[in-house]
């Protein structure tokens, strides 16, 4: 867990915000890493598990600027009025991260998300909303890769993506790491591959997978 957390927090913290909102905060482990290297930080921890919460609370106990909020997304959550401030929805389904992002109470315009499923859908989720998908990255952790991104919606131009990038990512292609990346996209191939009764879309998806795969391995 603390390659993903170390690399989520590097992402909000080049925001360089005053405020951050930790949605599905678990045990606190992404705040007490973000205070550690910022101890100014005030951070807004919710999750809509009580257990949970008063499990942060307790690691968080130390540090006067933290507000524990058990609460489904943005329903109970305050906006403190402190600019920058950065959302972070990590560890859950990409479905749950975009019905969080569509809330009507959702008035941050920076987030760092770590999707666990359905990133062809979130991306195009974001390319239709006006999010511009500023950071991709990738982390592997306990045999595992995760997709981390950062988004904004204070871009004056708005960024409409392909389906190609939305399958790929518009960012991600360039990561630097080929040999995660094959292992990233070999993933998700697998995964659609696996469908039993696949779309016209599934295809297109398998068709783009297969040649960058094929295009890495050969270079």
């Amino acid at each position: 867990m603390k390659r993903r957390i170390s690399t989520i927090a590097n992402l909000v913290l080049q925001q360089k915000p005053k405020a951050f909102y930790d949605i599905g905060c678990g045990h606190g482990y992404l705040a007490r890493e973000l205070v550690q290297q910022n101890p100014s930080l005030v951070g807004v921890n919710s999750d809509i598990s009580a257990n949970a919460l008063g499990a942060a609370k307790g690691l968080l106990k130390d540090h006067t600027n933290m507000h524990f909020i058990t609460s489904d997304g943005f329903d109970l959550l305050p906006n403190l009025n402190l600019d920058p401030a950065v959302g972070v929805i990590a560890g859950l389904g990409g479905l749950k991260i975009m019905q969080i992002l569509a809330q009507h109470n959702n008035f941050l315009k920076h987030f760092v998300l770590q999707p666990q499923s359905n990133i062809i859908e979130l991306r195009r989720f974001l390319s239709a909303n006006q999010w511009t998908i500023t950071t991709e990255t990738l982390v592997e952790e306990r045999g595992f890769i995760y997709l981390v991104l950062a988004v904004d919606k204070t871009k004056a131009q708005t960024q409409y993506l392909t389906e190609e990038q939305m399958i790929l990512g518009p960012h991600l292609v360039n990561f630097t790491d080929k040999q995660m990346l094959v292992k990233y996209y070999n993933g998700l191939l697998k995964n659609f591959t696996a469908r039993l009764n696949p779309s016209q879309f599934d295809s297109q998806v398998i068709h783009v997978l297969n040649k960058i795969i094929k295009a890495y391995e050969r270079s």
